[in-house]
């Protein structure tokens, strides 16, 4: 309990010091923000969408300061007096002092990448009506939120790695097909389908089957048993780093993406791992809905497909053709590089706030 409570001490006073020193470096400016993240774990909404967020739109002239979640409201409270911004910055309102009726004298931005308000309808719905704008990481999230409030933006998710040096040519991998998931079996629907699909894939082709996010080895193997019995090689990967998952990922010549359309919660997902894929270079198969229309052009930059016909389909023709598989995915990463990065959705941010 000591240490426990030592370390609680620590991690506060690091969190103050941390904020102590953004102000110091920080010039003065008319334009402040006091961003609330709900995480800042490398990877995560907080930090693609938060922290990362922040040091490009100091860049354009904001003055930006992150406050690390474990703080608490007073010394929350004593920086707003300190620094009157001209707005908060509500990275997600599932952090409990993430709420603007906490912070009443101020302008609140609520910025949601997920469908939270599925699981916590009034506290999402009451966030967003109390809010001065809200962006949303999809057109679905957004539309939910324009019941509530007149001010509402679509910003995609950025992120800040695009290129990976020494990565090999995708036209030059192995036959290796990865599915990028931070926990796959808390998506059962989806592993399922997966499965599925690998398993009639396997009646033509041999390939190693890479898994992210596994938290239990002896469960998923449990669960894709029937692969394991039809002779595919699986290869778990444990959470990781951030950088790590996308350099692991220029191993693979093809990532999966499915998206589930009676799995309300995935319809409102943003790119999320599509864009370490496109980072790594990994020739993108996805579900021909969301938001990937909007982006993605099919046969080009990625393969949107519905059934799960046109998945094996799909994923037949990227294997049987190297030059084509290599020439969507740096198709893919020329678009991220144009469209999603976290340098772009601070553009957009800014001249959202600035209008």
């Amino acid at each position: 309990m000591k240490k426990l409570k030592q370390r609680v001490i620590e991690s506060t006073l690091v969190g103050k010091l941390f904020v102590l020193f953004q102000i110091v470096i920080q010039k003065s400016n008319d334009n402040k923000i006091v961003m609330f993240p709900g995480q800042l774990y490398k990877g995560t909404s907080g930090d693609l969408r938060g922290a990362a967020l922040a040091k490009e739109l100091i860049c354009l002239g904001w003055r930006v300061i992150v406050v690390p979640p474990w703080l608490s409201i007073e010394y929350r409270n004593w920086l707003l007096l300190r620094e009157n911004p001209t707005y908060i910055y509500f990275q997600q309102s599932r952090h409990p002092l993430n709420r603007p009726n906490l912070y009443p004298d101020h302008k609140c931005i609520l910025d949601v990448d997920d469908a939270d308000f599925l699981n916590n309808p009034e506290i999402v719905s009451q966030c967003g009506s109390e809010s001065a704008i809200v962006i949303g990481g999809s057109r679905f999230i957004s539309n939910y939120f324009r019941q509530f409030n007149r001010r509402v933006k679509t910003i995609w998710t950025g992120t800040y790695i695009t290129d990976v040096t020494r990565s090999q040519p995708n036209n030059e991998r192995e036959p290796i097909i990865a599915w990028a998931h931070s926990d796959p079996l808390s998506y059962l629907p989806g592993a399922a389908f997966i499965q599925s699909v690998l398993l009639e894939l396997k009646k033509e082709y041999d390939f190693t089957f890479h898994i992210y996010g596994v938290n239990d080895e002896k469960k998923i193997r449990l669960f894709f048993s029937s692969l394991l019995d039809a002779g595919v090689e699986i290869v778990t990967y444990p959470k990781m780093s951030y950088t790590n998952l996308i350099h692991s990922l220029t191993k693979a010549c093809i990532g999966l993406h499915p998206i589930e359309k009676n799995h309300t919660f995935s319809q409102g997902k943003s790119f999320g791992k599509l864009l370490t894929y496109m980072a790594a270079d990994c020739t993108i198969v996805t579900s021909n809905s969301v938001d990937h229309p909007l982006f993605f052009c099919h046969e080009k930059s990625a393969m949107l497909v519905d059934t799960a016909a046109e998945w094996i389909k799909s994923i037949s023709y990227l294997l049987d053709n190297d030059s084509c598989r290599y020439a969507m995915a740096r198709s893919a990463h020329k678009e991220l590089n144009n469209r999603l990065t976290t340098k772009k959705a601070a553009k957009l941010l800014d001249q959202h706030l600035r209008n």
